[in-house]
């Protein structure tokens, strides 16, 4: 366990084991923290890989800093470079769900050539809410600033104090218990701050510019980041790769970790 102070003083914790081989950097999405990974951190530490899974800003064990701007995308990007500068790590393997898939793509558009390959899995080039009619609706009115503006005057609020849950013991619940966990044990400022960005992402213009390999998973039932985005993405990244879990949701690493682990052990033996 270790934690660094980031370029805008924000606390990032993460856990480290040290091995022979390349590092393998585990990026969680939202709301979620490092413990999605445990199973994936256990099976290719075994293998004598190097682990990293961090806590984003705004989540887990991590700072949560109380400006709103501490947030945007390019924030939680630069975290991760820190993170990779800090440790002295040449080329890490870059391993994003969801959210943190979303990070790792804004991350390649700021430094590329830092990583070795990408993974994305169940992850979106763009908004991935935009086809679900509660959050355009929120998108559309004033609710979001209200609700900021309420939690920012509400000290307790911000600063109660958030118990850690450990999702690899979730294997078995539904992604919307998976998240409701989540947002339970998350600050409510980083969730909405959160969302915020991601409804105006759109990292398109990027897909065509990552030279880097690439590997894309995708459940065959994720209905949060559809197929087709997966497939889009296949498309536009010319040295990518993609992999669908038969019956698989969106929650694949916490749900699939075996099977999320065999796929990506055989892509990156041949990289």
């Amino acid at each position: 366990m270790a934690t660094l102070i980031s370029f805008d003083n924000t606390r990032i914790y993460y856990v480290f084991n040290k091995g022979t081989k390349d590092t393998i950097i585990f990026v969680h999405g939202w709301p979620h923290n490092h413990t999605v990974w445990n199973r994936e951190v256990k099976h290719f530490s075994k293998k004598g890989y190097s682990t990293i899974a961090l806590d984003l800003r705004g989540h887990g064990m991590s700072g949560k800093p109380t400006k709103s701007s501490a947030y945007k995308m390019d924030n939680f990007a630069k975290d991760i470079q820190q993170v990779i500068m800090r440790n002295k790590i040449k080329h890490p393997i870059l391993v994003g769900h969801s959210f943190g898939g979303m990070i790792l793509l804004k991350f390649e558009e700021l430094f590329q050539k830092l990583a070795k390959c990408l993974i994305l899995i169940d992850t979106s080039y763009e908004n991935p809410l935009k086809d679900l009619p509660m959050l355009k609706y929120l998108h559309l009115t004033s609710l979001t600033k209200h609700l900021l503006k309420y939690i920012l005057e509400n000290e307790h609020i911000q600063k109660k104090h958030f118990n850690e849950v450990d999702f690899s013991k979730l294997n078995n619940h539904s992604d919307f218990l998976n998240w409701i966990k989540g947002a339970e044990n998350t600050s409510p400022y980083s969730i909405l701050l959160c969302l915020k960005d991601m409804l105006d992402f759109d990292e398109y213009k990027i897909l065509s510019k990552i030279k880097i390999p690439c590997l894309l998973i995708e459940g065959e039932k994720d209905f949060e980041t559809p197929r087709s985005t997966a497939t889009n993405m296949h498309k536009k990244i010319k040295n990518s790769e993609i992999s669908f879990i038969k019956d698989a949701t969106h929650d694949t690493n916490i749900q699939n970790a075996k099977k999320i682990n065999k796929i990506i052990e055989e892509f990156i033996v041949n990289i």
